[in-house]
């Protein structure tokens, strides 16, 4: 299929079911609520934990007691199979995980802030 908006053309042949590929060209032509919901069904995107997984596959423990709870809440957020139950792009840099650069870029500003006022006085 050619999309003459964009210039590209595209493989629409869905072969598996719990594929994005429809999701996708729905967001790419604004029509979400054209996306099938039938394939929205738990039985086609069962999630998987990150934290799980790692703790099943991984070959050192000690990594995965070392990496922050609110990373792997994070990825989780973001892997969601599901596209309504993954978080956008703002919700995910609102996300805890990012609580300390938003207090390190707001102690930035305001030491900028107070050193111009000084310049000023």
């Amino acid at each position: 299929m050619v999309f003459p908006r964009f210039g590209i053309q595209m493989d629409l042949s869905i072969k598996d079911p719990s594929s994005e590929d429809l999701w996708e060209v729905a967001k790419l032509h604004d029509h979400e609520s054209l996306f099938p919901t039938e394939l929205l069904d738990v039985k086609y995107l069962s999630p998987v934990k990150l934290g799980d997984w790692c703790a099943r596959n991984t070959r050192r423990p000690d990594f995965l007691d070392s990496a922050p709870r609110s990373l792997l809440d994070l990825v989780d957020k973001c892997l969601m199979v599901n596209p309504r139950h993954r978080i956008t792009a703002e919700e995910a840099l609102r996300h805890d995980f990012f609580k300390p650069c938003h207090e390190a870029f707001r102690k930035h500003r305001l030491l900028q802030q107070h050193g111009e006022n000084s310049l000023v006085s």
